[in-house]
């Protein structure tokens, strides 16, 4: 056990809180939320009804850990590892915050997110290494892992861990060190790597967890993250610090749980998770990541010149010309999620739509658009009822519609259905689950019978080469129109390009749906290899995920616009809209 031996580190996390507030220190708006998190957390805990209380010993005695290790590689070799400011500010956190009714630790996980080049693998390792040798009280048989997708990618936060044994002799005299693996001999306590091609994860009753670099974190290891957060419960005291940068629209994993740990920190929400700090360093979302004057938001080690500008002002002329060149700059140094395909709506411009919807029953003369997807996945009936007409700034008239969408999918799918968003969306009865091996339609029979009835169906698209049985049945047994569609992108160009322009100028109204939200947010844009127009359509192919409901209530949104038009489009007039 260490003992506190100053109050430096008070009168630092003081100053850099005070730097923060006032504007002092470029800090982005996340990592002013935590800040003000902190704060209040602080002055509730003068209060009875605060759960946790603030042991500045404790805090002091954890942060001067850190000067015991030095560096061991590049132009830091030798250098005393004296805490920055901002990391200060996290161990002060991690550490300093017990419960009052036990006196053990407050935050079981940390989502730590800096731009890269910020030093996070030897502060992961620090912190994990605190938790083997120096952690208070000891842990008994202390597990401590490094884990990360490859083992090479554990193995470097690992390592580093493992130089700072080295050397340091007072660690040295109760840490055995071996090639993969660290054992304590006072305590009989384990650190070693872990990655999730491990044949297993079972077993494991951990104390101490590093997840590194969350963001290449796939889709097929969520199983083996499970396990390992599951193995956190045994502990009195566990930590799991996740520290990453910024992923891509195929960092699913890491997507999640940045969402949750924004909605945390995020003071403006009511949603508060009180065992998980965090912290992260990124631009704002309206900062553009050409703008070197925002740089210090993902990068708090620009200042004292770990982070080199130099090198990042050679990315940003670099990036003004090429797409893949900005691409890193925003993700990697900025720490936002970035997209390497086109995609064809961000979230900020999907919520544009997010007013609220009229009242159904009360639209009449609605349209609709079919689409079955794969036999064994989603498939979704899409609805669009034009609305009001609008006036645009140039004095055109512009119609408004309302688009929505009923989702099923089969009890047999691939599918695991108790994962979320699934989960939920089925326990609301957002999705229905027909029972069946693969796509039913009966149900969807039944629902357009409904929806006619009450709306009138003026018509209905349909995929020409997938559902062409279930058109002849809406038109010989429900007498709806119907018109089949080819799905090519000749087809799909102007009503797709149209969608994308009524939702920029507000004129489309989806209710904000979360399953909408999915399944927009998964679409990508195809550009026509042999098209000299440069025709696009969404693409279910390069597409990482279902995006079924969006094309139906495209193809309801298409027969619409139509079906209400008087003479050629301007499409028609002058051709398609070159993209870009």
């Amino acid at each position: 056990m260490i003992v506190a031996t100053q109050t430096k580190h008070a009168e630092a996390v003081e100053q850099y809180c005070h730097a923060v507030s006032t504007g002092a220190r470029v800090a982005g708006k996340a990592e002013r939320d935590a800040v003000r998190r902190y704060l209040r957390d602080r002055e509730a805990a003068q209060g009875e009804g605060f759960a946790f209380r603030f042991d500045e010993k404790l805090a002091n005695a954890s942060c001067d850990f850190f000067p015991l290790l030095a560096h061991t590689d590049g132009e830091y070799a030798g250098r005393q590892f004296e805490l920055y400011p901002w990391q200060t500010f996290i161990v002060w956190n991690l550490f300093g915050w017990v419960r009052k009714d036990t006196g053990y630790r407050r935050y079981k996980e940390a989502f730590i997110s800096v731009g890269r080049g910020n030093g996070k693998t030897p502060f992961g390792a620090a912190l994990m290494l605190l938790l083997f040798a120096c952690d208070t009280p000891r842990e008994p048989q202390a597990q401590v892992y490094t884990a990360a997708v490859k083992r090479d990618q554990a193995a470097l936060s690992f390592k580093a861990a493992k130089y700072f044994v080295e050397a340091v002799p007072e660690l040295r005299a109760f840490i055995d060190v071996h090639k993969d693996k660290m054992f304590a001999s006072d305590n009989r306590s384990v650190f070693l790597p872990l990655s999730s091609d491990a044949k297993s994860a079972d077993g494991y009753v951990i104390h101490g967890l590093l997840r590194d670099e969350l963001h290449a974190w796939k889709e097929h290891q969520r199983e083996f993250m499970e396990k390992l957060q599951t193995a956190l419960g045994k502990r009195r005291q566990p930590l799991a610090v996740t520290i990453t940068t910024a992923g891509s629209e195929e960092s699913k994993i890491w997507k999640q749980q940045y969402d949750i740990a924004k909605k945390c920190v995020n003071q403006d929400d009511a949603f508060d998770v009180p065992s998980l700090f965090v912290f992260i360093a990124e631009i704002d979302e309206d900062d553009d990541e050409l703008d070197e004057a925002c740089w210090p938001k993902a990068n708090p080690m620009l200042e004292h010149g770990i982070v080199k500008v130099e090198y990042l002002r050679d990315l940003a002329i670099r990036a003004k010309e090429d797409a893949a060149f900005r691409h890193e700059l925003r993700r990697y140094h900025c720490n936002r999620l970035s997209y390497t395909q086109n995609r064809a709506f961000t979230e900020e411009a999907w919520a544009r739509g997010a007013d609220a919807l009229p009242d159904l029953s009360t639209l009449k003369n609605i349209y609709v658009g079919v689409d079955l997807g794969w036999q064994d996945d989603f498939s979704a009936i899409g609805y669009c009822a034009p609305l009001e007409w609008t006036t645009a700034a140039d004095g055109t008239k512009r119609r408004r519609y309302a688009v929505w969408a009923d989702v099923w999918i089969p009890r047999g799918t691939k599918r695991d259905l108790s994962r979320e968003p699934f989960a939920s969306w089925i326990r609301s009865g957002r999705v229905w689950v027909s029972e069946s091996e693969c796509t039913d339609t009966e149900p969807m029979y039944t629902r357009l019978k409904e929806m006619h009835a009450k709306h009138k169906i003026k018509s209905l698209a349909y995929d020409k080469f997938n559902a062409l049985e279930f058109g002849l049945t809406c038109v010989n047994t429900l007498k709806i129109k119907t018109f089949a569609v080819n799905q090519t992108h000749e087809v799909y160009h102007e009503p797709f390009m149209s969608f994308k322009s009524a939702l920029s100028d507000g004129r489309i109204a989806h209710g904000g749906d979360s399953v909408l939200a999915w399944s927009a947010g998964n679409v990508i844009e195809h550009m026509a290899a042999s098209s000299e127009k440069q025709l696009v359509m969404p693409s279910k192919k390069r597409s990482n995920e279902k995006i079924d409901p969006f094309v139906a209530i495209l193809m309801a949104y298409r027969e619409a616009l139509f079906d209400e038009r008087k003479g050629p489009s301007v499409f028609e007039k002058r051709g398609p809209i070159v993209v870009g």
